[in-house]
């Protein structure tokens, strides 16, 4: 039986992509276990808010890539700064 996660945070996916520059929207479908249409709609989301950049891929020319930008592990080091307990 396949399990399916319909819901994914910022978090996740920007430490995904951190950690596997150059993701695809099939790497995040692969590795987070969300629905195709749900990766997509976060991907763009996070590029058009300036946490990743993206580019066509050299061998598939319509398939993008992304990575996390300056602004997108600033965001990243907030949220681990909450989990540490740090408020200022």
């Amino acid at each position: 039986m396949l399990t399916v996660m319909l819901h994914m945070n910022r978090r996740d996916m920007l430490t995904l992509i951190r950690d596997n520059p150059a993701t695809t929207v099939q790497d995040v479908v692969n590795d987070l276990g969300v629905l195709r249409v749900t990766a997509q709609a976060m991907l763009i989301r996070l590029y058009r808010q300036g946490l990743l950049s993206r580019h066509g891929d050299a061998q598939e020319p319509r398939r993008y890539c992304y990575s996390l930008t300056d602004a997108g592990q600033r965001r990243l080091n907030y949220y681990d700064r909450i989990d540490a307990g740090y408020d200022g």
